[in-house]
Parts: structure tokens; sequence; C-alpha cells
């Protein structure tokens, strides 16, 4: 029986091998590899994919609850509710400016004096120059205040008038008194000194004495103007002030006086910075309640069919998220307290059926069915603030103090509070659910990790046995093709000798 080498040969040549005969090692350990990762990874993958998209959502509704917390318990500062304007009837008198906590009302006031500052002009001893040398005899120049020298001044013989300005000048952080070089405008000694106080008010009264007054008789001083307090009444009682701003006359009022007369302040609340401060909270509220609704939501697919699905949010099954999307509403909608006003509804503050929205209620309602009219929220929450704003801050649960923010105990507010620690801090040193859904995440995602990372190397190991025996085959394909084109050589080399021994002796054995 003849063995064919060659077709032996050719068959194995047909294995798709671009770089020799053989077995394609790398192409079917790349193949393998990837197959086994599809098969042993695709599962994990997809659950760190789910995983990321969890904790990603988590991050934004943890952040969306500190910043509702923190509009929260701003609102619940008493700053926000306190605050007042005020209207004076005679703005050429009075004007006036509150702060939070100011005492509504309507107060009489009454301004007699204004503040001044007291001015004193020199009456003679005129002189030629302001730079030059004057006729002016040495000595010393108090400056009094009170009845006390505040500072002395020595003045040489001749000395400018604008050298005495200069020294009166040093020391007016001492005496607070200044002086000026005025000119008439002659032509025959023009310049004199002009001294005034720098502040307003009687307390700044000062006068000139020492020999440089006695040893000059011609230099003399005329006031033409006295320092003195502004002065005014308030319902009747008296008031005086250095200046004329008077600071706290009422706790948080500040009345600025600008002429002698007379006119009413009226202070009253602001509703509009409350109804502002109020629609800031809420839209912090409704922001909070769409990112809950969008990532707990469940989205049925467009198309049609058995294998088509929906679209799942990251927090579709959270029980915290879920918790939330029902407590919020319930807390923002409960009784509060008592009174005419118990609820966020009796102040005109509804939720919008259609996205869960706390706003002033339409006074066109909110289903397409509705032919009648509401009260306009807004106007009912003003009309509450203006009639009852103790029973209006009781349904809130305001806290009074002089910060911007508080933790508010009472009322919605510190209702809703409390909820919101619960998932943000916890409660008796226990980590907030919020966080500790996080955590829970962080740890499945790390023995996900650690179970990919074992199958990875599970993978290379098998790859790298499967690379050896395909490389050991070649091996062994490799030596049998030497072996076959050996037996190739040798088997044709015998058969073309037995032809030619064959043709020898049938010429031989013919006759």
């Amino acid at each position: 029986m003849s063995i064919n080498s060659t077709n032996y040969l050719q068959q194995l040549n047909t294995i798709s091998n671009p770089n020799g005969i053989g077995l394609p090692v790398v192409q079917y350990t790349t193949q393998m590899q990837k197959a086994l990762q599809l098969q042993l990874t695709t599962a994990p993958n997809q659950q760190l994919d789910t995983l990321n998209s969890q904790e990603t959502a988590l991050n934004a509704l943890s952040k969306a609850l500190s910043t509702f917390q923190s509009a929260t318990q701003t609102l619940a500062s008493s700053q926000n509710w306190d605050s007042v304007t005020a209207q004076s009837s005679n703005s050429n008198v009075f004007s006036a400016t509150t702060a939070a906590g100011a005492q509504a009302g309507s107060y009489s006031i009454s301004v007699s004096q204004l503040a001044q500052r007291q001015t004193d002009i020199q009456a003679g001893g005129f002189q030629s120059t302001a730079t030059g040398a004057s006729n002016f005899a040495a000595g010393t120049l108090a400056i009094n205040v009170g009845g006390t020298a505040k500072a002395s001044l020595s003045i040489t013989a001749g000395e400018s008038l604008n050298s005495i300005v200069n020294q009166i000048n040093a020391k007016s952080s001492t005496t607070g008194v200044q002086a000026q070089v005025i000119s008439t405008g002659n032509s025959t000694n023009p310049y004199y000194l002009a001294l005034s106080s720098v502040n307003t008010g009687s307390a700044s009264a000062f006068s000139l004495s020492g020999t440089f007054m006695t040893n000059n008789s011609s230099l003399k001083f005329n006031q033409t103007q006295a320092a003195q307090d502004a002065n005014m009444t308030i319902d009747g009682v008296g008031l005086s002030s250095s200046t004329n701003t008077f600071k706290n006359p009422i706790p948080n009022l500040t009345i600025n006086a600008a002429q002698v007369g007379s006119g009413t302040l009226t202070i009253s609340t602001d509703s509009s910075s409350v109804v502002k401060a109020v629609q800031t909270w809420m839209s912090a509220y409704n922001s909070l309640l769409d990112l809950l609704h969008k990532d707990t939501a469940y989205t049925k697919s467009s198309g049609s069919g058995s294998s088509s699905q929906g679209q799942a949010g990251p927090l579709f099954t959270d029980v915290n998220a879920n918790s939330l999307l029902s407590q919020l509403p319930m807390i923002a909608s409960a009784q509060s307290g008592s009174g005419t006003y118990a609820s966020l509804a009796s102040l005109g503050i509804v939720t919008n059926p259609s996205n869960g929205h706390l706003e002033f209620q339409s006074s066109s309602g909110y289903g397409s069915s509705f032919s009648g009219t509401l009260q306009d929220g807004k106007t009912m929450f003003e009309n509450a603030l203006a009639s009852n704003p103790s029973n209006v801050r009781q349904v809130f649960g305001t806290v009074q103090t002089s910060s911007a923010s508080a933790i508010p105990t009472s009322g919605i507010l510190g209702d809703l509070n409390n909820q919101l620690n619960t998932y943000l801090i916890g409660s008796n040193g226990s980590q907030g659910a919020i966080q500790s859904d996080i955590k829970s995440i962080d740890s499945q995602k790390q023995n996900i990790n650690n179970y990919l990372d074992l199958i990875n190397k599970q993978i290379q190991t098998r790859v790298s046995d499967f690379r050896k025996q395909l490389d050991a085959l070649n091996q062994a394909m490799q030596q049998s093709q030497a072996q076959m084109s050996m037996l190739s050589g040798l088997m044709g080399g015998g058969q073309s000798t037995s032809s030619s021994s064959g043709s020898s002796g049938t010429s031989s054995g013919m006759p």
C-alpha cells in the first residue's frame, strides 16, 4: 500500500494560517478569550453599570435633599418673616429704613432741629498773602473742646496762614477741628482763616485761647454757626442725636432727618418679601420631587411584542427613594397646629395634581373639566399674613432668631426637617439612609470587582493552557511535515529506480 504524502501535506496547508503551516494560535486563543469573557463577565459588568447608575442617582438625591433642607431651615428663620417696609408721609422732612424685626405701626414724627457743625470765621487781622509772611506776633494757640485743651500749637512771628492751617489740621484727629484759608477776592488783604468742627453735634463745640490770641489784638473770630444736636420727637417722646441720623429710636429702625418739620411714619409687614421666601422654598421642594419622580419612574416601551422592554429609572426599586416620594407630599399636606389656618392649603398653597408641585392655588383650578373659579392662592396667603401673621408662622413652624437660618422643631417645616434628617444624617450616631444605601452599593461593587479579577485571572490561565496545547500541536505538525517531506523524497526516488530496473529487465528479457 502506498502513502500519498503530498496529499496529506496539502490537507495540512488548507488550515487558515497566514503565518504558515499549522494552527493559527493567536486567532484561536483570541477567540477563546473573547468567548470566555462574554460568557463569564457580561452579567457582572452589567451589574456594575446598574450599581454605578444607582450610586450616581443617590448622590444627586443626597444633594437635592441637602438643598431642600437648607431652604427649609432658611424659611424657618424669623428673619425671613420679620421683613418690614417704612414709609414717610413727608420725605422732605425725614426718611426711614428698617431691618427685620421692626415693630409694625404708625408713628408721628416731628423734627425741631438739625445737627450742625460749629464754624468760626476770622473777623480781623486779614493778610495780604496766604503763603508769605504774615504780620502776626508769636504765641501759643490752644484748641479747647468740652472745656479741655485738646492741642496747643506754637505759632512763630510772621508765620504764614498756610503754615498755621497745616498745624491745626495736623491735630484734627485729636481736636476734631479743621481749618482752611479763604480769600475774599479783594485786592487788599483778602486772606483769612476759617475753622470748623469735623463732626456735627454739641459735643463737637470748640473754642480758641492762648497767647497767640492775646498777642494779636486784631485777630478776632466770629462764630457763624454753632455746634448742635438734631432734635426730634416720636409720638411726643423727645430724642436727640449728634448727627441727623437717629439709629434705633424704635428697634431695627433708622430715621434720617432732612429738615425741620413733621410727618407720619408707617411701618408695615413686607408681604412681598415673605412671598418670595416661600416661593424659593417651594421651588427647592419641587426640584426634589421632580428628581424623585424621574429616578423612580418606569417608562413603558413604545414598541410591541414580548421582546420589547420598558426603561426603569436608576432608583426604581430603591426603598428610600420611593419612601421619600410618598412621605414628603404627606407631610406637606398634613394638618399643622390649630386656629383659622392649620395647613398649607388653608393658606392658599396646594399640590398640583399633574406633577406634585407645591404652588399657590390657581384661580382657574387644575382640571380641564373644572369650570368654576377658586380663590387666588397668593392673595389668600397675603391676606392670611396681614390678618393673622402669628397663625401663619405657626403653620410653618418658624423660629424666633437673629440668624439667617434656624432648626425648626414644629409645624410643617419641623416635620419636614426631621424627615430629611432620617435620610441625611440618621439618628443616635447612625448613618443616614441615603449614605447607608451608597455604602451598600460600594460594598457590592467591590465584591463584583473582586469576582471579575478572579474570573479574568482564570480566563488568562485557561487561554494560556490552550495556547500551550496549540503550540505543542503545531510543533508536532511541523515534525510530521518534515517527516512527510523526507518520506516523499524517499518514495519518489524509489519509484524512479524501480521503473528503470524494470525497463532494463524487460529489455534484457526480450529476445
